[in-house]
C-alpha cells in the first residue's frame, strides 16, 4: 500500500496489504486475477479538503496544458522568447513541464506492474 503526497489518498494494488476497514478489497483482486486483470484501488478521503486538493490538481494539470498549448502556438508563428517578457514565459513553460512529470509520476505509480 503506498500513502502519495501530503496523505491526499492511497494506492493499493495487487500484492499490497489492503486497508483493515475493506475486507472485501482482497476478493476483489482474487476476482480480477481470476478474469486477467490488474485492479488499481485509489482510496482517498470524502471530506472537503481532499476534494478540494484533487480539484486543485485537475486544474493545474489544464493549466500546464494550455501553458504548453501557448508555447506550441507561439514557437509555431515564429515567436524566439527574445524580448522582456522571455524569461517569465520560459519560467511557466518549466512550472508546466515539472508539473506534467509529478502528475506522470503519479500514473506511473498508479499503473506500475511488477
Amino acid at each position: 500500500m503506498a500513502r502519495e503526497g501530503n496523505g491526499e489518498f492511497i494506492i493499493v494494488r495487487p500484492g499490497d496489504s489492503c486497508p483493515p476497514a475493506l475486507p472485501a478489497m482482497s476478493q476483489l483482486f482474487q476476482q480480477a486475477k481470476s478474469t486477467n486483470l490488474v485492479p488499481v484501488v485509489l482510496l482517498y478521503g470524502a471530506d472537503n479538503p481532499t476534494a478540494r486538493a484533487l480539484a486543485k490538481r485537475r486544474h493545474d494539470v489544464k493549466a500546464a496544458l494550455r501553458t504548453l498549448g501557448f508555447a506550441v502556438n507561439a514557437l509555431t508563428s515564429g515567436y524566439t522568447f527574445q524580448d522582456e517578457l522571455a524569461a517569465s514565459k520560459i519560467d511557466a513553460i518549466t512550472r508546466a513541464v515539472q508539473l506534467l512529470e509529478r502528475e506522470s509520476d503519479l500514473l506511473g505509480t498508479l499503473f506500475a506492474i511488477e
